[in-house]
């Protein structure tokens, strides 16, 4: 099977104390960006996903060249041919395949990243969540996070 997917899941809840609290979890380079109107009516994006690019850090990077693969301009490269532009997916079993050592070892995992935010958090200074956005990288390569929350 060739191929893969990202994914990116959130979800607004009350907390505990009884205020919202948005939980996110994702895979690869879909992101989730909080629309926030600030006091004094001006629109924002702050983004509360962490986009998986190989050379995010020093972590990542390790792992990659572990695995037998490389970080190349931002990308796992296999072999002199292939190259994928993230260090985290669903699928991509090419990326996947070293017998030598464990399955979440590998060059690319299907590992999440979760951050749970209050809505009075510090991403907010002060403004109201209006909504969240959720998108793959076809949207975020080319807009930035307050164009799409605009």
């Amino acid at each position: 099977i060739k191929g893969g997917s990202t994914g990116c899941i959130v979800e607004v809840r009350r907390g505990e104390g009884g205020g919202k609290v948005v939980e996110c979890s994702n895979v690869g380079d879909s992101r989730a960006v909080a629309v926030v109107v600030s006091p004094d009516g001006k629109v924002s994006g702050r983004q509360i996903s962490v986009d998986h690019k190989p050379d995010m850090d020093e972590e990542e990077i390790k792992r990659i060249e572990d695995a037998g693969m490389k970080v190349e301009k931002g990308r796992v490269v296999k072999g002199n041919s292939e190259s994928l532009g993230l260090s985290r997916a669903f699928g991509d079993y090419d990326y996947k395949d070293n017998e030598k050592i464990p399955f979440e070892d590998q060059a690319v995992v299907a590992r999440p990243t979760c951050v749970t935010l209050g809505l009075d958090d510090e991403i907010l200074e002060g403004g109201n969540v209006w909504g969240v956005v959720v998108g793959c990288d076809g949207i975020w390569d080319v807009l930035g996070n307050d164009e799409v929350a605009g």
